[in-house]
């Protein structure tokens, strides 16, 4: 099922050539989303831009995978609606784990809506679905810098 705004299961609005992508990373991110259309997208563009990727279907993947290495993820690509735990039942557990790992915020949902959610918790950017990839990209960079 669809969120608000993300028509269908795309989260890219706009394709953008990889070669007119200047900043790169490194590192490895989780991306915690149930949508595989997103999923598989942010991967291969995460790789594309020198990451490393792990993938989780739902919350509880999600948390099961970053429990299993907390240190090793530089970041943390969290959708807000999904199956088993939510983005803030996921946020909560990585933060009772790790305090200082990055995590941004996808939503279909607005910015305010979607941190309407998270009182009191200190997201690292929000990324609104669809979202190109050059928006993708300032908010990684801004997030790691």
């Amino acid at each position: 099922m669809p969120t608000p705004g993300s028509h269908g299961d795309l989260a890219i609005a706009t394709p953008v050539p990889f070669d007119d992508l200047k900043w790169r990373g490194s590192g490895t991110v989780l991306v915690v989303e149930d949508e595989e259309t997103v999923r598989t997208t942010v991967e291969k563009i995460l790789i594309a831009l020198g990451f490393s990727v792990v993938l989780a279907s739902d919350g509880y993947e999600g948390v099961t995978r970053f429990t299993r290495d907390q240190f090793r993820f530089r970041l943390v690509l969290l959708d807000l609606t999904m199956p088993k735990l939510d983005g803030v039942q996921v946020y909560s557990e990585i933060r009772r784990l790790n305090t200082l790992v990055p995590i941004l915020l996808m939503s279909g949902y607005s910015e305010q809506q979607a941190r309407a959610r998270f009182t009191d918790k200190a997201l690292s950017g929000f990324l609104q679905k669809p979202f190109d990839i050059p928006t993708l990209q300032r908010a990684l960079q801004a997030a790691l810098t």
